[in-house]
Order: structure tokens, then C-alpha cells, then sequence
């Protein structure tokens, strides 16, 4: 993640009224640069994709309405 990417987050995070609820917006975002936004630098592919990691999810929508 570059310097640019986390400063452009914690701007909008220093606005939240708990730190619990930051820390949840920032997992989430995380999650979606991790395993969701596919990278240039990375021809195209997500981090987890290019550490070999396997999820059965392709988009937010799928991940938010999985069974649990």
C-alpha cells in the first residue's frame, strides 16, 4: 500500500466518532485492497491473487451476502 493510499484514508477516518468504528472502515478497506482492487503494478491481478491465496468471493456484494 502506498503512503498516498493510507493518508487519503486516515483523513476520513480522523472524522469517526469512536476508534472502534475507524478500525472497522479500515479492516474493510484493507479487505478490499487486498483481495478485491486489482493493481497495475501486479498486471491486473490483487495481492491475494498473486500470493496464491484462494477466496470464493469476486466482489464486495458476493462477501457481504454469504451465508454465515
Amino acid at each position: 500500500m502506498n503512503q498516498g493510499t493510507i493518508k487519503d484514508r486516515t483523513k476520513v477516518i480522523r472524522g469517526f466518532e469512536t476508534f472502534e468504528t475507524a478500525l472497522i472502515i479500515l479492516d474493510g478497506f484493507l479487505i478490499h485492497y487486498n483481495f478485491f482492487k486489482p493493481h497495475l503494478s501486479l498486471k491486473g491481478k490483487t495481492p491475494a491473487e498473486v500470493a496464491g491465496l484462494k477466496i470464493p468471493f469476486k466482489t464486495w456484494t458476493e462477501f457481504v451476502r454469504m451465508d454465515r
